[in-house]
C-alpha cells in the first residue's frame, strides 16, 4: 500500500514537473517573438496587429504632419477641379452654336497618357474614314447639345495608393450627370487621368483601349 502510495505521488510530481517544462517553453518562445511585453503574454494576432499599427506612417512623418499634407492637397485636387469646369461651361455658355470638343479639352487638361491615347484612337479614326468614330458626344459635358451648363458637389471620394485622387461632382446639362474624375499630379499640375460616366463606368480610357483592340 505504501509502495502503492509513493508511486502515485511521484506520477503527479512528474506531471507537474513536466507542465512547468512545458509552460516555460512557451513563455520562452513568446519573448523570443517578441511577443511578451511588460511581463504580459500577448496572442500571436495581437503582436501582429500592434507591429501593423507601428507601420502604417512612416517612422520619420507624424502623424498630425500627414494629416496637414493630406488638407493641403485636397485644397489642391478640388481647387483645380473648379477651375477644369469653370473655364468648360464659360466657354460652351458663352457660345451658343460651336462646341469646343472633348478633343480639346482632353490637350488643355488631360494627363500625358490621356493624351497619348487619344491621339492613337484619331490616328486609327483616320484610317476608316466615313465611320462615325468612338465618341459621338462631348463626354465632359454629357452630350452633342447643351443649354446653360453648370456643376455641384465636387468632393474627393477615395485617395489612390499610387498618388491619383478620384473626384465625384455632378453636372447639370439640360438634367443632372454624375461623373467620376481621376486626378493625377503632373509636373506640378493636377490633371485628369480618367472620366467615368454613366456610359462608361469603368472609365473612358477602358472603353477607349477596349474599341482600339477591335478596329
Amino acid at each position: 500500500m505504501v509502495v502503492h502510495i509513493k508511486l502515485l505521488n511521484m506520477k503527479r510530481m512528474g506531471y507537474m514537473y513536466l507542465s512547468f517544462v512545458a509552460f516555460s517553453a512557451y513563455i520562452l518562445f513568446c519573448a523570443c517573438n517578441g511577443n511578451v511585453r511588460n511581463g504580459e503574454v500577448r496572442s500571436e494576432t495581437e503582436a501582429v496587429s500592434e507591429g501593423m499599427a507601428e507601420q502604417s506612417l512612416p517612422v520619420d512623418v507624424p502623424q498630425e504632419d500627414t494629416k496637414e499634407k493630406k488638407k493641403v492637397v485636397e485644397k489642391e485636387v478640388l481647387s483645380r477641379v473648379k477651375e477644369i469646369y469653370d473655364n468648360i461651361c464659360k466657354s460652351y455658355n458663352n457660345n451658343d452654336t460651336e462646341m469646343v470638343g472633348w478633343v480639346e479639352w482632353v490637350r488643355h487638361y488631360g494627363s500625358s497618357s490621356f493624351n497619348k491615347e487619344v491621339q492613337a484612337l484619331l490616328r486609327m479614326e483616320e484610317k476608316h474614314p466615313g465611320e462615325m468614330g468612338l465618341w459621338s458626344y462631348d463626354f465632359w459635358i454629357q452630350g452633342q447639345d447643351w443649354s446653360h451648363l453648370s456643376y455641384r458637389d465636387v468632393k474627393i471620394v477615395r485617395w489612390m495608393d499610387d498618388g491619383r485622387v478620384e473626384v465625384q461632382l455632378v453636372l447639370h446639362n439640360m438634367k443632372d450627370h454624375p461623373i467620376g474624375l481621376t486626378l493625377i499630379k503632373e509636373e506640378g499640375v493636377w490633371q485628369i487621368d480618367d472620366l467615368r460616366d454613366e456610359a462608361n463606368p469603368q472609365g473612358i480610357r477602358k472603353t477607349q483601349a477596349e474599341y482600339m483592340s477591335e478596329l
